[in-house]
């Protein structure tokens, strides 16, 4: 990737870009306009500059980029207003600066080497913002199309039985509403998910909440949908709605989530680089050749991959 950096007398303006601030709205040219910008070209300008000089906080190098920068991919202006958002994530290299000899997750390479602390916590790092990026791109984009695919479960054409939204720790409470119509499977805690979504009868068109061996996950069956699916087919939770569901459509996988062996075991990943975009999604199938353009950006490959059959 080759940028111009530091100058701005040598950096050329080739049109205007404002950030999109932060919308609750599907506003699909906003996405878009995102998806042609991606933040991680200005996030090589910024890690390079923190490191190689003698910055007390990366809010000192935000202070010292132009207002217009382009890359090979893009052209930014108001450049430390786009980075804004990102702020919360960019401080951790502050953090990192000052706090050397703290422990941090291992991070394989695809030959099964560790990587170095500082190439582990720009790998972290880089994710959290990419997650954060593309969720907000997923939600402007998602919503003109009125699209219920990630939230409504097989229908009758569909080789699936059973659709599943895994669960992290607290997530479970959004669903325990009874306006949501929960229905509960108790005492399953040991069982595989597997054998007791299987165990399902045809006849079962709600969702069902189930506690499993491998944690708790909410089930659609065929023909059924979320519980937080309104009747006109928005979300009742979209702001707080389960870390899975912020997932779909383009999701960077740059690190992958190693599976624990022991509960001992702290949090370790594989370096994978990749950016999946599901084809199930009408918007995804719409914007190939600029979801391609993003991940060139972004330095990623790109996988595009159905999820529903």
């Amino acid at each position: 990737m080759t940028a111009l950096l530091v100058f701005p007398d040598k950096i050329r303006y080739c049109g205007p870009f404002t950030i999109v601030e932060e919308m609750s709205e599907p506003n699909h040219e906003a996405g878009l306009l995102r998806l042609r910008h991606p933040v991680r070209p200005l996030l090589f300008i910024v890690e390079f500059i923190f490191h190689t000089g003698a910055f007390s906080s990366v809010e000192e190098v935000l202070t010292l980029l132009p207002n217009t920068i382009e890359t090979d991919s893009a052209t930014y202006s108001k450049v430390q207003r786009y980075l804004q958002p990102y702020l919360p994530e960019l401080e951790q290299l502050t953090a990192q600066k000052t706090a050397e000899n703290t422990p941090y997750p291992k991070i394989f390479a695809a030959n099964g080497e560790t990587l170095d602390r500082a190439a582990a916590c720009s790998a972290l790092l880089t994710q959290q913002i990419l997650e954060k990026e593309l969720e907000q791109i997923n939600s402007l984009l998602c919503g003109t199309h009125h699209c219920t695919l990630c939230c409504t479960g097989p229908d009758a054409d569909m080789r699936q039985h059973y659709f599943e939204i895994p669960l992290k720790l607290q997530e479970e409470a959004l669903f325990s509403a009874p306006a949501l119509g929960k229905i509960r499977r108790e005492g399953c805690g040991q069982v595989p998910l597997e054998t007791i979504a299987n165990s399902l009868d045809d006849s079962c068109r709600e969702a069902v909440l189930i506690n499993h061996q491998q944690g708790t996950s909410l089930i659609l069956p065929r023909h059924s949908n979320c519980p937080a699916l309104d009747t006109t087919g928005r979300c009742r939770i979209y702001g707080k709605r389960p870390f899975v569901c912020r997932k779909p459509q383009i999701f960077p996988y740059l690190l992958e989530e190693e599976p624990q062996t022991t509960e001992n075991d702290g949090p370790s990943f594989r370096l994978r680089n990749t950016l999946l975009a599901v084809m199930d999604c009408p918007y995804v199938q719409q914007l190939q050749d600029e979801i391609a353009l993003y991940a060139a950006a972004s330095e990623l490959e790109l996988v595009f991959r159905r999820n529903k059959a």
